[in-house]
C-alpha cells in the first residue's frame, strides 16, 4: 500500500501522524460507505479541547473529502483557520493550555490515476500543549485557533505610496507590519542603504542555482533590525560603487509579511521584499 506524500507535511513538530488506507479490508472508523450518507449538521456549540482529541481517527486518508469534512464539522463546528486553502485546522486555547489537529483536502488524481475529486490527505494526531510544551508547537497551536502572532492591525495605518515613489525604509519598518493588509503583495521601492549581500545555492534535481540576498538598513548606525530582498532569478549580485559600505540604495520589489518563530517558541511578523532589483543612488545632500 502507499501512501500520500503529503504524509510527510503534517504540521512541524507534530509527533506521530497516522495513515490508514480505506478499502485496503475491514471497515473503519471514517470509511465512506453507501450506508453512510445521512446528513450531517455542523456542530454549533463551544470547541473544547477534550472534543478535538476525542476527533482521533474520525476521518482517514482517501476518505471522501465531502463526508469527512462534515463528519468534522459535525463533531467540531467550522474550521477555525484554514490555511493555504486546503489546510483545515481547528484549536482552541484554554488557560495555558492549547488543543488542536489539522486535516488537509487533496486532489484525489494525485494518488489514484483515473479518480477524480477531493480527498482526504494529511491527518495529523490532534495534540495538547502549553508553553512548556515541544518547541513551536504552542504557537502553532495558537494560530490554528486564530489567534495572529503579530501585533493587531493598525486601520490607520498607510498604504504605499500611490505613484510609486521611494519609501524611506524607516518607514516601512513602522508601518508595512502594522498595516500588513495593505503593504502585502504590492511592488514598492525603498530608499535605504545596503549593509551586506549574501549568495547561496541550491539544487533540485538536475536543476540548480543561486540566490541573492540584499540586507537593506536605515543607515549604518542603525542595522536592527534588517530587511532582507531577495533578488529576482538570474540578477547578479549588487556591487557597490567603489566597494562603499552602507551605499544608498533604491530597492524595488514585492513585499512579503511573513511569520517568524524563535527557538524558544515565541513568534510575530515581519516584512521583506523578493524579486529584487537594487540600484545605486548617490546620497542626499
Amino acid at each position: 500500500m502507499s501512501t500520500p506524500s503529503s504524509a510527510k507535511r503534517a504540521l512541524p513538530l507534530v509527533l506521530v501522524v497516522a495513515w490508514v488506507l480505506g478499502g485496503c479490508g475491514s471497515k473503519k472508523k471514517g470509511d465512506d460507505s453507501a450506508s453512510d450518507d445521512a446528513p450531517l449538521p455542523a456542530f454549533t456549540g463551544p470547541l473544547t479541547g477534550e472534543r478535538i482529541l476525542d476527533a482521533k481517527d474520525l476521518v482517514q486518508p482517501f476518505d471522501s473529502w465531502e463526508r469527512g469534512l462534515a463528519k468534522l464539522e459535525s463533531k467540531l463546528g467550522k474550521a477555525t483557520r484554514i490555511k493555504d486553502e486546503n489546510k483545515y485546522q481547528w484549536g482552541v486555547i484554554e488557560g495555558d493550555a492549547c488543543t488542536y489537529f489539522e486535516v488537509e483536502k487533496e486532489d484525489r488524481g494525485k494518488y489514484q490515476k483515473g479518480e477524480t475529486g477531493w480527498m482526504v490527505g494529511g491527518v495529523t494526531h490532534p495534540m495538547k500543549v502549553d508553553k512548556t510544551g515541544p518547541i513551536g508547537n504552542y504557537a502553532q497551536c495558537r494560530r490554528a485557533a486564530g489567534v495572529s502572532p503579530g501585533p493587531p492591525e493598525d486601520p490607520n495605518a498607510p498604504a504605499p505610496p500611490s505613484d510609486g515613489s521611494a519609501v524611506p525604509l524607516q518607514t516601512f519598518i513602522d508601518v508595512a507590519v502594522k498595516g500588513r493588509s495593505k503593504w502585502d503583495g504590492k511592488r514598492v521601492k525603498l530608499d535605504a542603504r545596503m549593509w551586506a549581500v549574501n549568495v547561496s545555492t541550491w539544487s533540485s534535481g538536475d536543476k540548480s542555482g543561486e540566490t541573492v540576498t540584499a540586507s537593506l538598513v536605515v543607515d549604518k548606525d542603525k542595522t536592527d533590525p534588517t530587511i532582507h530582498c531577495t533578488l529576482k532569478a538570474g540578477e547578479k549580485k549588487p556591487e557597490a560603487p567603489d566597494g562603499k559600505a552602507f551605499a544608498r540604495v533604491i530597492a524595488e520589489g514585492t513585499v512579503k509579511i511573513s511569520e517568524w518563530m524563535s527557538l524558544a517558541g515565541t513568534s510575530g511578523l515581519g516584512a521583506s521584499l523578493e524579486d529584487c532589483t537594487v540600484s545605486f543612488v548617490p546620497d542626499k545632500k
